[in-house]
């Protein structure tokens, strides 16, 4: 949890959890969240995986994932 969207009376967690967009795994900020281009989120080692499998766009909506040179 982030520990940020806690609310000290009720204790509760108000945010929704983050999941990654290739394995579809809950995403903190200890399983090395990465943050696409489009705005998915990815664990890194799933990330790592694509890229070593050849897959170079977003599971979700296909855009790449690397930001192309400007």
């Amino acid at each position: 949890m982030c520990n940020r969207c806690l609310d000290p009376q009720e204790e509760t967690h108000l945010c929704e959890p983050d999941e990654c967009c290739e394995c579809s795994g809950l995403l903190d900020a200890f399983s090395g969240c990465q943050i696409l281009p489009c705005a998915h989120k990815i664990h890194e080692d799933c990330a790592i995986t694509m890229i070593q499998n050849g897959i170079h766009t977003c599971p979700i909506c296909q855009r790449p994932i690397f930001d192309s040179p400007g």
